[in-house]
């Protein structure tokens, strides 16, 4: 069944307003939402321009705690993208149920193997240049595996280049239907949607690609459309 993930990210400014974003991703029936996990030592390495913003925003065990216990009180999933391994204890003992590993650290065997380890589904984004796009924009496609090895990861990721492979699709685009055309493409079981409650700085990491909710609310709708017009089609996982 297709799946719309809310990626709140970075996207806020303050407890309060994460918490909105859960709130709000739960009212219109997202079926999880996602946040980020990192240090001062990812900080350094980004836009000096956004390090203010991201150093604000840099959830601590509490806060992580706190988002916890809001999105139980709303009923929906949360998990987050780990930017170092050692967050992903964190993430265990926050009962998480899945993964998101940046593309960035696609090849990072350290973060790659301590999340093998759990045993738990993990999806990896991909910058993908020289896909078949039906919507001519620049997306990034995440793919799932229940079983791999990150010593074969380059090996496998160097022939994934087909949106028709893809798994799932990371929005990072301004246009509505262009995301609900891709919901249509065959074996995309899940999209990963920006959301925030607004667009205050779009210099900000995803803030440009980032929807209002009345926009994900439409993709939700179209998503139950297409669960009950298509019953999910298993694709044959890779076994390595």
């Amino acid at each position: 069944m297709k799946e719309i993930i809310c990626e709140a990210g970075v996207a806020w400014y303050s407890l309060k307003e994460a918490k909105e974003l859960i709130k709000l991703a739960s009212e219109v029936n997202c079926d999880a939402v996602k946040f980020q996990l990192y240090d001062k030592e990812i900080i350094k390495q980004v836009h000096p321009r956004w390090q203010k913003h991201l150093l604000k925003v840099m959830i601590t065990p509490k806060m992580a705690w706190e988002l916890k216990e809001e999105a139980d009180l709303r009923e929906i999933e949360l998990f987050f993208t780990p930017m170092k391994d050692y967050f992903v204890p964190l993430c265990e003992e926050l009962g998480v149920s899945r993964y998101k590993v940046r593309a960035k650290d696609g090849a990072n065997d350290k973060i790659l193997l301590a999340i093998r380890l759990t045993e738990k589904p993990c999806y990896v984004s991909r910058i993908n240049r020289d896909h078949f796009d039906p919507i001519k924009q620049k997306n990034f496609f995440s793919v799932y595996y229940d079983k791999w090895r990150p010593t074969k990861y380059i090996q496998l990721m160097s022939g994934y280049s087909n949106l028709l492979k893809a798994d799932g699709y990371s929005c990072h685009q301004p246009k509505l239907l262009g995301v609900m055309q891709t919901m249509m493409m065959p074996g995309i079981d899940y999209v990963e949607v920006h959301c925030s409650l607004d667009v205050r700085d779009k210099t900000l990491p995803d803030q440009a690609y980032s929807y209002p909710f009345t926009d994900v609310l439409e993709l939700v709708r179209w998503r139950d459309i297409l669960n009950k017009a298509s019953p999910r089609v298993s694709r044959p996982k890779f076994e390595l």
